[in-house]
């Protein structure tokens, strides 16, 4: 009986509506309703596409109310996040949607167990009480290796893209998973990144993870510390990077990232000089893969270190 009433009050709640932004299904206390935040999840989906031939095969569900992250599943589960976002010098209201596709592992070079990728749009509307359709996207940013040397990070404007009321289109790197807007930027990830053999992932379902101090949906391993997740659940959209898209010629994809050109570009054709003169030598260049990455987040940690962040 009990079960009954249950069903029926969540059939009650939907048949409802939203309701305002400020309503009281608002479970992981960012301001916004639950509702209608899984609503915009679903409108804005971005339309992934990813190797068929990738050894981790497609995104993992994880277990709910583990501390760690744990695979479930490589069902095509990707978890979003929505989160208000504060901007002075446009009127109306803005809010954020990341999406995150988890992977059992990383099979590319310098391979590991569990990879966290994510793209982002920035939604923006007359009022934060609009209902959900009255949203507009107006950037998507698509990471690529963030917090790395090999940061190929960028962003476009959404009309761009043709993604102002729907999804981007995104090309998921093999084996590595960095994530591009177009699929010729899939050789710019320190030039080893693929985007061969691309099919439309079509997601088992579409998750909202809450807020990091207050995760919905069981997913309690948001903050666990052995994984970047919690760290990549900030703005992509910093005043600077929106500064870069808006400067961008019309229908241009630029980088967003502040890793020294110089050093990415030397990184980049050594890794792919070296390729080239040991193909057949999986061996050697899997060890050069791997250097360059350790080298690679050792600069970048050193430059931030210099620079004060």
């Amino acid at each position: 009986m009990f079960r009954i009433l249950v069903l029926a009050a969540c059939a009650a709640m939907a048949a409802a509506g939203p309701g305002p932004w400020t309503g009281a299904f608002d479970l992981d206390r960012d301001g916004l309703d639950d509702r209608a935040e899984q609503r915009l999840i679903e409108r804005f989906q971005p339309r992934l596409r990813i190797s068929a031939s990738d050894c981790a095969e497609r995104p993992s569900a994880l277990a709910a109310n583990s501390a760690r992250p744990v695979p479930a599943w490589p069902d095509g589960t990707v978890y979003a996040r929505v989160h208000p976002v504060t901007r002075t010098d446009e009127p109306g209201a803005w809010v954020e949607i990341q999406y995150f596709h988890l992977w059992a592992q990383d099979c590319g070079w310098n391979a590991h167990a569990l990879d966290v990728e994510h793209v982002a749009a920035l939604l923006h509307a007359d009022s934060p009480d609009a209902a959900p359709e009255a949203w507009t996207a107006r950037y998507w940013y698509a990471a690529a290796h963030q917090d790395t040397i090999c940061n190929a990070s960028h962003g476009a404007r959404a009309e761009s893209l043709g993604a102002a009321d729907r999804g981007a289109m995104v090309w998921i790197a093999r084996g590595k998973h960095a994530s591009y807007l177009t699929a010729h930027r899939c050789r710019w990830g320190c030039g080893t990144d693929r985007c061969a053999d691309s099919v439309a992932l079509q997601p088992a379902a579409l998750v909202n993870l809450g807020e990091r101090e207050a995760p919905l949906n069981g997913a309690v391993w948001v903050a666990w510390a052995g994984w970047p997740l919690g760290a990549q659940m900030r703005s992509d959209f910093t005043p600077g990077v929106v500064a870069k898209i808006d400067r961008a010629a019309p229908g241009q994809i630029v980088a967003v990232n502040d890793i020294r050109t110089f050093v990415k570009g030397f990184l980049t054709s050594t890794s792919t000089g070296a390729q080239g003169l040991l193909k057949g030598r999986q061996g050697a260049s899997a060890a050069l893969g791997a250097t360059a990455h350790a080298m690679g987040r050792a600069i970048t940690v050193t430059g931030r270190t210099i620079i004060g962040r």
